[in-house]
């Protein structure tokens, strides 16, 4: 699955990272930057877990450290 992550700042060689949620974590296959505003982001949602909707924060930091962070960002139905 991919999505895409809109926001300011994103630099070149960014990552981003899946936590917070339940059930087993999103794996973050690859990261794409569109552009300063825009990431796209290839997941792996990995079987098992609740059989419910679960929500996971979504936080993309670039290579100097700054970071931000979507709570409940990305929600995975059943």
């Amino acid at each position: 699955m991919t999505f895409v992550i809109t926001g300011t700042g994103f630099a070149d060689g960014g990552n981003v990272t899946v936590a917070n949620g339940s059930g087993l974590v999103p794996r973050v296959i690859s990261v794409t930057r569109n552009s300063s505003t825009q990431l796209t982001a290839l997941v792996e949602i990995r079987a098992g877990g609740p059989k419910k909707n679960r929500f996971w924060d979504v936080r993309a930091t670039n290579p100097d450290g700054t970071t931000g962070v979507g709570v409940r960002l990305l929600t995975i139905t059943p």
